[in-house]
Formats: structure tokens, sequence, C-alpha cells
């Protein structure tokens, strides 16, 4: 028989430790962004993904790789994934939403891009 809280306790370390490796990868992704190795900072940004898939920060962050990345589709794609799981925090609905800004204005939607900007970048939630 193991109490209760001994269960929790082990669930909450797990999850202590997800967050961890979570943060490692993004620091990770980050610096192979700036070194210019963006194959790398995409590899670092999917493995976060794979370990915590229902952060919506983490798809909005491959989303903005695969646009630097020039696949604008798979932007748009990763950004909406951003967008439901997002739930009410109207911080990583924008995010998603620029990055959809982003990706629209890059196929040729610049009419699309600048209606989405203009709601999104003043919004305060």
């Amino acid at each position: 028989f193991e109490p209760a809280d001994r269960t929790s306790d082990r669930s909450s370390s797990s999850s202590a430790t997800s967050e961890a490796a979570t943060l490692a990868l993004l620091q990770q992704s980050a610096r192979a962004e700036q070194t210019g190795a963006l194959p790398e900072a995409m590899a670092y940004a999917e493995r976060a993904v794979r370990i915590d898939p229902h952060r919506a920060d983490l798809w909005t962050r491959l989303a903005t790789l695969e646009l630097r990345n020039g696949d604008s589709h798979a932007a748009i794609q990763y950004a909406n994934k951003a967008l439901t799981l997002a739930g009410d925090r109207p911080d990583w609905q924008r995010d998603a939403w620029l990055v959809i800004a982003d990706a629209r204005e890059a196929e040729g939607d610049g009419d699309g891009a600048r209606s989405i900007r203009a709601k999104w970048r003043s919004f305060r939630g």
C-alpha cells in the first residue's frame, strides 16, 4: 500500500522533470538558431513538443522555426495547432496568430497579414 501523497509526489516530480527537459531543449533550440543552425534548432523544438505536446507555446516555437526555414504552410499548421491548445491564454493565442500573419505575408497575402496584426499586436486579453 502506498499513500496517495507519495503517488502525487512522484507525479509532480515527473512533471518537474519534463518541465526542466523542455526548458533545456528550448534553450538549446534558441542557441542553435542564434548560430544559424536552423535544422538543429528545429530538432530541439520538435523534441520539446514530443515531451509536452499540450503546450501551445512549444508548437508556436516550432511554427516560428518552420517559417524561418521557408515553409509557411507548415508554420501555419503548427500555429493552428498552438491555437487549439492555447485555451484561455491570450498571450499564446497572440503569438500563434502573429506567426500566422507572418506566414500569410510570406505567401503573398499582405491584406490577411495586416488584418491579423491589426487585431493581435495591440491585444491585451
